[in-house]
């Protein structure tokens, strides 16, 4: 969870990035006067097509963690917290591993679609 967190925060001051270079709010940045208004109507397209794919990662990203906390992984962790008073700890650590894994590869899909979104940004700069 820790590398996920990183993950996240450096997804995140790639978008604080691409934003400081293409403007806040609509309103360019000093960097951005001298740009024709093609570049700035190729900027606008992408800022739109960015934040499109930005959202679509954000809520798989919700739906993911709805998952974590869903009502089978609740009766996980009261099933393994019963299992080591009782000794059965072995057959708990299975079903844990079993729903860490869909969990695992749920956020595995969340941050190759982040990936997309930060390669397809960059690509868009790079192509002015």
């Amino acid at each position: 969870m820790c590398q996920l967190n990183e993950y996240l925060q450096h997804l995140q001051k790639a978008s604080k990035d691409y934003r400081a270079i293409t403007g806040t709010n609509g309103v360019p940045s000093s960097s951005l006067v001298e740009l024709t208004q093609e570049h700035m109507r190729k900027i606008d397209a992408l800022r739109v097509k960015i934040r499109l794919e930005e959202k679509k990662v954000e809520r798989e990203m919700e739906r993911q963690q709805v998952a974590i906390a869903d009502r089978k992984m609740a009766e996980l962790v009261r099933l393994v917290a019963s299992s080591e008073e009782w000794g059965e700890v072995r057959q708990a650590e299975g079903l844990v591993q079993v729903a860490l894994k869909g969990v695992m590869a749920g956020l595995e899909k969340v941050m190759k679609a982040a990936d997309y979104v930060r390669l397809r940004t960059l690509k868009g700069v790079w192509m002015f």
